[in-house]
């Protein structure tokens, strides 16, 4: 949704990260809005939600985004909750699918959750294999595209990551 303010253009985004539990969503939100990192585990019990605002620049032009970033509870993707987590992801501009990397399974079992929420081809998504710091070089292998290795703990590829996704968004627009 684009909106103007002193002349300018901005593009306001709701992001949501996904995810299960402890595969650093928040971390990945804390680190791209302020520049912070917090050691330990804290299971978020709510939606919370950050904001930043970038220049992007896309096609020759420079483009100033603001994303509203929402991060999901992981412990939102089972039971009940389930159905909130839907009607999130359907209202939101983009996806930022965040699994651990240096656990296999974190992948497959978000992959299967998007396939069955039916959001896959209708909203841009970026997969976010984290914890990339604890990954040795030489067991990272090339992904897919849309796909990147991260680390909220070092900084690793966050900038970039939010980038890859509203350059998609701004296909969108």
């Amino acid at each position: 949704m684009p909106f103007y303010c002193m002349g300018a253009t901005a593009s306001l985004q709701k992001i949501c990260l996904l995810g299960l539990p402890e595969v650093g969503k928040t971390q990945i939100a804390k680190r791209y809005t302020s520049d912070e990192f917090e050691r330990g585990y804290f299971s978020s019990l709510a939606v919370k939600i950050y904001k930043r605002g970038t220049n992007v620049e896309y096609e020759g032009k420079t483009y100033t985004i603001v994303n509203f970033i929402w991060d999901v509870p992981g412990s939102y993707l089972h039971g009940g909750a389930k159905q909130h987590v839907l009607s999130y992801l359907d209202k939101a501009s983009g996806i930022i699918a965040v699994y651990d990397c240096t656990k296999p399974n974190t992948v497959g079992e978000l992959e299967q959750i998007l396939k069955e929420s039916k959001i896959i081809g209708k909203k841009p998504i970026i997969f976010a294999a984290n914890k990339a710091d604890l990954l040795p070089a030489d067991k990272r292998h090339t992904l897919a595209p849309n796909r990147i290795y991260t680390s909220a703990k070092t900084g690793e590829n966050i900038q970039e990551l939010f980038i890859m996704l509203n350059r998609l968004l701004l296909d969108k627009i």
